[in-house]
């Protein structure tokens, strides 16, 4: 069984029902289903890392360990490989060329950084966010 979305990441109980307290609004509606969605992606999430453990499931990342905490709510499709899907013909190329320098500017938590180097090891790879 997977473990309750952590409490710092999202809302809790009370504070959904705090924002949908008095009149009904589409601005407090769309507050709490926000914080609903990122509630069901962390249990989604947490349930996949339980039975998965943190390494990128398919892909051209397939097998690389991500276990970056959850900043957003793409960590799981990070996690099943389809994160990237519309760029697997790119990353297939640039596997392909092995460039012998890769530079990643504004790479955020490094995933393409790290995943790159993982099926590049001879290329060096600068990143910067």
């Amino acid at each position: 069984m997977s473990k309750p979305p952590s409490k710092r990441s999202i809302a809790t109980k009370a504070e959904v029902l705090r924002l949908l307290d008095g009149d009904p609004t589409p601005t407090k509606l769309n507050a709490a289903l926000h914080e609903l969605a990122v509630w069901r992606s962390a249990l989604l999430e947490n349930t996949l890392v339980a039975q998965a453990g943190s390494q990128i499931q398919s892909g051209p990342f397939a097998g690389m360990i991500y276990n970056t905490p959850q900043t957003d709510t793409c960590r799981i499709a990070r996690l099943l490989g389809s994160y990237e899907t519309t760029l697997f013909p790119v990353i297939a190329q640039i596997v392909e060329d092995a460039p012998p320098l890769i530079i990643d500017i504004g790479c955020g938590d490094g995933y393409y950084a790290v995943g790159l180097a993982c099926c590049l090891p001879d290329t060096t790879i600068w990143a910067r966010d």
